[in-house]
C-alpha cells in the first residue's frame, strides 16, 4: 500500500483557532503509512504530545478525517528521515509564530515565522519537511515553518493524487 498524507479536523479549542486563523476546513496534516510490522495502517504526526505513530484505527476515533491523498511522487525518503525525529517535541512557539505568517498572508506580505523553533515541529510543518526531504515536485524552496494545514492541502489538490 502506497504512502498517503492525510488532513483531518477536530472539535477542540486549539483545532476552531486553526481553521479560523486559516480559513479553512482543515487544522491538522499527517502522514499514512502501512507499517509491516504491525500488519496495519499507521499514523505518522507531530500533535501536542510530539512526533509520534498511532494505529489508523485509533487516529480515526478521535479525529474527524477531511481527505486523504495518494501522492504520484515517493515519501520514502522523508519517512525515513522522520523516523529519526520520533519523540521529537512540538513547537508551541513556531505555531504562535504562524499568527504573524498569516496576519501576513492577509495583508499581501510574505512574513517569515519569528519563533521557529530548531527543537520541535508542528503538524504541517512536519508533514512539509517530510514532503522537502522527500524531493517532492515544488517544495524545494518551501519555508516548512510558514506552511499551514490549508497550504498542504491546496498543494496537494494541484498534484495529480487520488
Amino acid at each position: 500500500m502506497s504512502d498517503r498524507i492525510g488532513f483531518s479536523t477536530g472539535t477542540g479549542l486549539l483545532s476552531r483557532i486553526i481553521r479560523w486563523f486559516s480559513r479553512s476546513s482543515v487544522s491538522h496534516a499527517w502522514l499514512l503509512y502501512y507499517d509491516v510490522d504491525f500488519n496495519r495502517d499507521m499514523v505518522l504526526e507531530s500533535t501536542l504530545e510530539g512526533v509520534r505513530i498511532i494505529p489508523f484505527e485509533v487516529f480515526q476515533k478521535h479525529n474527524k478525517i477531511i481527505r486523504v491523498f495518494t501522492p504520484t511522487f515517493s515519501l520514502k525518503v522523508g519517512l525515513a528521515k522522520a523516523g529519526e525525529i520520533l519523540g521529537e517535541q512540538y513547537d508551541f512557539t513556531g505555531l504562535v509564530g504562524m499568527i504573524w505568517v498569516i496576519l501576513g498572508r492577509w495583508l499581501k506580505k510574505k512574513w517569515h515565522n519569528p519563533w521557529d523553533s530548531t527543537k520541535g515541529l508542528f503538524c504541517s510543518e512536519f508533514v512539509a519537511s517530510v514532503l522537502k526531504w522527500s524531493a517532492a515536485p515544488g517544495t524545494e524552496f518551501w519555508d516548512a515553518s510558514a506552511t499551514t494545514p490549508e497550504n498542504l492541502l491546496e498543494y496537494m489538490l494541484t498534484r495529480q493524487t487520488t
